[in-house]
């Protein structure tokens, strides 16, 4: 298991201290100023030495911490050293971490927000997001096998998609779902490389992959496309039985480069029946790999 560094400010304590009492339940080496700095030392120096001793750093966004000099310079080491940065944002502050150099590289990675945000439009529990940082600490964020299946979805679909997701892995299909798949400190771009060893790409479709914000899911598609991946779309539960819905969605599919091979192909339908189209798919996905 990866030891752990707290990195906080003084002002957010209440909230750490909770924190900090179940990784030590949980069985962590996790450093934390109050405890772990002696009487006597140079208090600026045994941080120093407690960020470049330690495997990972978890620190607590908030306005207070990002208004402090001592908090962005930890995070700047730690990031520097190439430690497991695990960013948790307890109060938001997402335009104030884009003010400072020293965590403006955190926007980049998936922050566990605390203070009500979901995740890739999935909503999470406390002691999901404490699950979350357990497995990294733990190391047991990489899948033992290689992921067959990757969906791709609007975070209006998130639970949709998570339900698809579940169910294809109780079929024994590893499959890949942002919200399910990603843990705290990942970047981004981690999405990648798993896209392009998947085989098969499971597009969730609404009108929202080819709005203008939709970047990630038109270059998911396109990247999967060129990758070779079987390409098996399913429509979304409000889309399923409204026939002019569709056919506008097939016209906007068909006008974007990125996205109209999706209308080459056989949608699958959750209506009438959810379980059947689960069951046609996994029938699909284990013929095709």
């Amino acid at each position: 298991m990866l030891s752990a560094m707290i990195s906080y400010s003084r002002k957010d304590e209440e909230f750490v201290k909770d924190f900090y009492e179940k990784l030590k339940q949980a069985g962590v080496d996790v450093w934390i100023d109050t405890v772990d700095i002696p009487e006597g030392e140079v208090w600026r120096e045994a941080i120093y030495k407690a960020v470049l001793s330690h495997d990972a750093m978890i620190m607590f966004l908030s306005k207070n911490y990002l208004a402090s000099e001592i908090c962005r310079l930890e995070t700047f080491l730690a990031v520097s050293y190439g430690k497991r940065v695990l960013p948790l944002m307890i109060d938001p502050c997402w335009e104030e971490l884009y003010n400072h150099d020293e965590t403006i590289s955190l926007a980049e990675r998936i922050i566990l927000d605390y203070s009500g945000q979901k995740l890739f439009g999935l909503p999470m529990t406390d002691d999901e997001r404490f699950g979350n940082v357990m497995a990294v600490l733990s190391e047991d964020d990489a899948p033992d096998t290689p992921e067959k299946a990757y969906v791709v979805f609007p975070n209006d679909q998130s639970e949709f998609a998570a339900r698809i997701a579940d169910d294809l892995r109780e079929a024994d299909i590893p499959t890949w779902m942002a919200s399910r798949s990603f843990f705290v400190g990942d970047s981004f771009n981690r999405a990648w490389p798993v896209l392009r060893d998947a085989e098969v790409l499971i597009p969730i479709l609404t009108h929202r992959i080819v709005d203008d914000d939709a970047y990630f899911m038109t270059k998911e598609v396109l990247l999967g496309r060129i990758a070779n991946l079987k390409l098996f779309p399913v429509i979304a539960p409000d889309y399923a039985t409204d026939r002019m819905s569709l056919e506008d969605l097939r016209d906007k599919l068909r006008e974007n480069f990125e996205t109209m091979s999706i209308t080459e192909i056989n949608w699958f339908n959750p209506q009438p029946s959810y379980d059947e189209m689960l069951g046609n798919l996994v029938a699909a996905i284990k013929k095709s790999t």
